[in-house]
This record gives C-alpha cells, sequence and structure tokens, in this order.
C-alpha cells in the first residue's frame, strides 16, 4: 500500500498532510485525535476542487429556489410585518427602509446584494442600468411602491441624479420634478455639454 493513502496524508493523492480531528463525526468518518482522511476541498474521486470550482458550488447552492411560502415566513421574521411583494415584478418581495425612505429588495439576478425596488423594475423590463447612470423617479416621490413604476421612473446621469437636479431645485426654489420636466424636454434637441445652459435659462424663465 502506498504510504500517501494512509492516515496523516489526504486520501485523495495529492500528498498532503491533512489535520487532526478535534471531534467525533462518525457519520464523516471523524474520530477525535485521529487525523482526517482528506483535507477540505478534495474529494474521494482524487481531485482537488479550485476557489473557482468551490466559489460556484456556494453560488448554486445559495441560488436554490425558496417556494413562496418560505420566503413570505422568512421576510416576517425578519421584518414583523406581512411580506410585501412588487406590484411588478412576478415574486419578488419588497421591503421599505425608513432611513432611506424608499423601497428596497433583494438582486433578482444575485440574489445577494439589496437594490433599490425602482432598479429591479427598470432592469426586469429593459435590461442592466448602463454604467455610469442611476434610476431616477421623475415625479421626485418614492414613497409608496406605486412610485416605482415603469412610467414614473428614467434613467439619468449620476451627476445629474445626485448632484445637479436637487442643487439647481433648492437654488431656484422649485420642486424636483419642475427641473425633471425641463431636462426631459431639452435632451432629445441639446447636446450634451449645453445641456445645463439650457436647463438653467429655461428655469431663469419660469422663476423670473
Amino acid at each position: 500500500m502506498n504510504d500517501k493513502i494512509e492516515y496523516g496524508y489526504c486520501h485523495c493523492g495529492c500528498g498532503q498532510k491533512t489535520t487532526v480531528s478535534a471531534y467525533n463525526y462518525a457519520k464523516r468518518g471523524r474520530i477525535k485525535g485521529v487525523p482526517v482522511k482528506y483535507i477540505l476541498g478534495h474529494s474521494s474521486k482524487g481531485y482537488v476542487a479550485t476557489d473557482e470550482l468551490r466559489e460556484k458550488r456556494r453560488m448554486a447552492g445559495y441560488k436554490r429556489k425558496q417556494t413562496k411560502l418560505t420566503k413570505e415566513k422568512i421576510s416576517k421574521a425578519n421584518s414583523g410585518r406581512e411580506p410585501i411583494y412588487s406590484p411588478f415584478v412576478p415574486d419578488l418581495l419588497i421591503h421599505f427602509s425608513k432611513k432611506e425612505k424608499r423601497w428596497y429588495c433583494l438582486n433578482p439576478l444575485k440574489h445577494k446584494k439589496h437594490i433599490p425596488h425602482a432598479k429591479a423594475v427598470w432592469e426586469y423590463f429593459n435590461g442592466p442600468v448602463p454604467e455610469g447612470h442611476h434610476v431616477h423617479h421623475k415625479n421626485g416621490k418614492h414613497l409608496l411602491p406605486e412610485d416605482d413604476s415603469l412610467e414614473k421612473i428614467m434613467i439619468i446621469p449620476s451627476e445629474w441624479n445626485f448632484g445637479l437636479l436637487p442643487a439647481l431645485s433648492r437654488h431656484f426654489g422649485v420642486e424636483e420634478e419642475v427641473v425633471t420636466n425641463i431636462y426631459i424636454s431639452c435632451f432629445d434637441h441639446v447636446c450634451s455639454n449645453k445641456l445645463f445652459r439650457e436647463v438653467c435659462k429655461k428655469l431663469i424663465e419660469i422663476t423670473e
């Protein structure tokens, strides 16, 4: 018998030494104080799992579909409230963030990261949001799930979403919805480097 296929060496044949078990686990053949047969991630079939394969297996297990009832139970246990489903994306549970004052959900594609419900709606109908852009509410409202409907949202460059629209709204003393409507009216026939100037001109006209 090959001396590498003994206790103390991994039985997959890689030649690496195994660690000593700190507990008894009969189902897996572990005996306290005796070296385990395989290194974690190694197999009796004679191959070693790579980091990429381990991640693939982990994600495959993570993405197992839960039943609708299981999702509802988990949601109710976490929030203490009855589960709420998206009115636009099938079987998508959503929750309201009091801090952000908008609706969020688990990313339907990656099932990991929480994203705004409005973004999930946009991506469900139109595909991924382009890099450097964000989903924006045309009327500036996002307190109700219905405010995230496809008719009430649009994608705009990040600089406009987080910087220019709010700044112009404060400076001219008008609702952000007014600035957004002017932006939309100018967007199709004004080149990007003159868009800000044109929006300012129209805001000056309506506020004088």
